[in-house]
């Protein structure tokens, strides 16, 4: 499956759902975060900060961008995806709480991958003493449309 969102998922069915989320929380929606999610929404790939700045015109400052993106990652609403450079990309989960991702490393085309193995990973880490664990699986390659220009 190409994109980061499954086919019955709609842009309106996430914002709907990150929306519920920030209000269960009981934190406002305000302004800024409403724009944000739509954003994330309607994009066909994740999205970088600076992306997010440029597809809000400048209206939020980076410091608005990184705090609101902060506070998705807490509710569960932002998956990041941590690229080989260090740079973060954010995408909507929509009902997706948890998953992983190939990403190719020229367009960063992103693809979701629909199972994950890190709950092996997890409990080998737990047979070996260790506790209180998390994981971040990502694949990285190159897409066939940018295979093809090489």
């Amino acid at each position: 499956m190409l994109g980061i969102m499954s086919a019955e998922e709609s842009e309106d069915v996430r914002v709907a759902i990150s929306k519920k989320r920030i209000s269960d929380s009981g934190l406002r929606m305000t302004a800024a975060r409403r724009q944000l999610i739509e954003i994330l929404a309607e994009s066909e790939r994740p999205l970088s900060v600076d992306d997010l700045s440029q597809r809000s015109k400048g209206k939020f400052d980076l410091v608005t961008i990184y705090r609101n993106l902060e506070v998705f990652r807490e509710v569960g609403i932002v998956e990041v995806i941590l690229l080989e450079n260090g740079r973060n990309l954010f995408v909507l989960t929509g009902e997706h709480d948890h998953s992983h991702h190939i990403v190719c490393r020229h367009c960063l085309k992103t693809e979701r991958i629909e199972f994950c193995m890190g709950g092996e990973l997890e409990r080998y880490a737990s047979s070996r003493g260790f506790s209180n664990l998390s994981h971040t699986i990502e694949v990285f390659g190159e897409c066939p449309e940018c295979e093809a220009k090489h």
